[in-house]
């Protein structure tokens, strides 16, 4: 059956993973076989631990820079706005590795349904959010010619990719 979606990604971020005992090494996404389901499960149960809670989330989850928000906080709020008021959204954690005691991922919001044509539709819904990306001046220089709001649009276009598969 083929999967048709857009997908923004908030931020890569990773965590502790001192929780569950998953091993290291690349999470298989596609989880052929039954350890690597269990391995996926554990690794998520683990993200979701320092993404859930207050208190492992201050000093064990770490964001790194250049995404669409800068704080779990601001991803919350997106995915609940987005969720509430754009049809088929959906939260998703794209595990990536764990490696020398980290977990790494991919936190984003699946718009199942849509496509490339809608690109424009389901940007201008996001700003609806009253969210705006945070744009440094070099931002703006670089992306925006000088303009805040076309490095703004530039940033939700980078993020928001198209998936038919």
């Amino acid at each position: 059956m083929q999967q048709i979606y857009a997908e923004l990604t908030l931020y890569f971020g990773y965590c502790n993973a001192s929780t569950f005992r998953f091993g290291e090494g690349r999470f298989d996404s596609e989880m052929k076989n039954e350890r690597a389901v269990e391995r996926y499960k554990d690794g998520l149960k683990n993200v979701l631990l320092y993404l859930e809670d207050e208190r492992y989330r201050g000093w064990g989850l770490t964001i790194a820079s250049e995404n669409i928000v800068e704080t779990e906080d601001e991803a919350r709020t997106l995915i609940e706005y987005a969720e509430k008021n754009i049809r088929k959204a959906a939260r998703h954690i794209e595990l990536v590795d764990s490696c020398h005691g980290v977990v790494r991922f991919y936190r984003k919001i699946r718009f199942y349904g849509y496509t490339a044509d809608q690109k424009e539709e389901l940007i201008n819904k996001l700003k609806a959010s009253d969210f705006s990306p945070d744009v440094d001046v070099w931002d703006v220089y670089r992306d925006g010619g000088g303009n805040r709001d076309v490095a703004i649009d530039k940033k939700w276009n980078t993020a928001l990719t198209f998936i038919e598969n």
